[in-house]
């Protein structure tokens, strides 16, 4: 939540130019560098614990294993050139540029990075596996290949990531278009173009391929921020967000912590308080018609917004905190387990008042279950943080113990003349079971609110 969608389509635009430093390193023989540097964040990521920090070792120790992949590459193609089944495709590829094109959307398929791929052919140039035009066509190639990954990918996100997914696509198949139709014409109709771009650049073929491919990147990033408005427009008028990611999205904590940590405590504490109203919301899945998303989305997008508390509360940990502030911190860790812990019980909870309402034997107390079940939760969410006296020993007695009424009704029901089929006894017990759970972690939560008041 820290920018809008829209405003990541420059940022990632330039990562893709900026992504092309990794083709001119791979140009260098890194091998000694790359293991250093992958040891190195090796060992720090065992002993730093900000979060933050070890995301950025882990990104730097990825580069570092990429870096020496792309050396080993190097040093083993070597033995290829002996190959006669290679050399007889190198030659192939070298007059039928389609084959070229076919390797290269299968690596970028399966590698899922242009980058990679390109990087790759790097070393088949030095190695003089490959000539200079082939890597080229290759590597355009390769950017289709990612896309179609991901556009297999795209399918497990909805609304501002398939956003952010389709930006890519476009952004690869523009350029891949364009410069495999400017590598025929150069090829086919002798009109100076990219290679002779290159060539002139650099006499080294290694070089020339990097070049060639930050062209490639730079004119799909110029291309795509003059057209930055109606592509963006396009992009959410059919992929527009989605109400899971309102529900998973925090609204006040986020990844920049403020300098003083009462002020981040206070922020995880609304957010928990929006788990609690998210939990209570639940029930209206019993409705009919139903209201909003179905349960198991308001799970999944719970547990996202449980990640991103959790997150938060383990960055905090590493703020200078005083007595109060690391009691405070205690306490709304303890009650973000307890919340978590809630969600899959009520959870479950509507899940047997729907199997119990299905049952025409079970179908009023059902009912009644339902109502009763959703007040209480709405009332808990509601007055939760309230510091009316009244209103709290009001919360308390509404959240008092359930067990002794859910026992003797369960004795009562299961008791009668026998005629209750197994399934009603199943769905009974597992009703009143939700019953009583709920209201346990419900008292928890009242009853450590009022311990964690300042």
């Amino acid at each position: 939540g820290l920018i809008a969608v829209r405003e990541a389509f420059p940022i990632l635009a330039a990562f893709n130019v900026g992504d092309t430093v990794l083709i001119f390193i791979a140009t260098f023989d890194v091998r000694g560098a790359a293991l250093v540097m992958t040891g190195v964040t090796a060992i720090l990521l065992y002993f730093v614990k900000r979060e933050d920090w070890r995301r950025l070792l882990g990104v730097l120790m990825g580069m570092g294993l990429v870096f020496y992949s792309i050396s080993e590459m190097k040093e083993g193609v070597g033995p290829l050139q002996q190959m006669p089944l290679v050399t007889q495709l190198v030659a192939a590829g070298a007059n039928e540029p389609l084959l070229s094109i076919t390797v290269g959307v299968v690596l970028g398929f399966v590698l899922q990075s242009s980058t990679v791929v390109a990087a790759i052919g790097v070393g088949l140039v030095k190695a003089g596996l490959l000539d200079m035009p082939q890597t080229l066509v290759m590597a355009y190639a390769s950017a289709v290949g990612s896309s179609l990954f991901k556009v297999v990918l795209g399918r497990a996100f909805t609304g501002s990531a398939r956003q952010i997914v389709q930006y890519q696509n476009i952004f690869n198949f523009l350029g891949a278009t364009i410069f495999v139709g400017l590598f025929y014409l150069e090829k086919f109709f002798q009109v100076p173009l990219v290679m002779a771009l290159v060539r002139h650049a650099s006499d080294q073929p290694e070089t020339q391929v990097a070049v060639a491919f930050l062209l490639f990147k730079f004119t799909s990033a110029a291309i795509l921020t003059v057209a930055d408005s109606p592509i963006a427009h396009w992009l959410e008028k059919n992929l527009p967000k989605s109400a899971e990611e309102d529900l998973s999205a925090p609204q006040y904590i986020s990844r920049l912590l403020p300098e003083e940590a009462s002020a981040e405590l206070e922020l995880i504490r609304r957010e928990q308080l929006r788990e609690v109203s998210q939990i209570a919301e639940f029930f209206s899945t019993l409705r009919e018609p139903a209201q909003g998303l179905p349960l198991d989305r308001r799970l999944a997008a719970l547990g996202q917004l449980g990640g991103e508390v959790e997150n938060a509360l383990r960055a905090t940990m590493a703020l200078s905190l005083d007595e109060q502030d690391g009691l405070e911190l205690t306490y709304l860790q303890r009650r973000q387990t307890v919340i978590m812990e809630l969600a899959e019980v009520v959870g479950d909870l509507v899940l047997s008042i729907g199997q119990a309402r299905a049952r025409p034997a079970l179908s009023a107390i059902a009912g009644q279950t339902l109502e009763g079940m959703e007040f209480l939760l709405l009332t808990v969410a509601a007055d939760l943080e309230s510091s009316d006296p009244e209103a709290r020993q009001t919360l308390l007695g509404l959240c008092s113990d359930r067990g002794p009424m859910m026992e003797n009704w369960r004795k009562s029901y299961l008791q009668q003349d026998g005629t209750q089929s197994l399934e009603d006894r199943s769905a009974v017990l597992s009703l009143t079971g939700g019953v009583e759970k709920c209201v346990w972690l419900l008292r928890q939560l009242t009853v450590m609110d009022h311990r964690g008041e300042r």
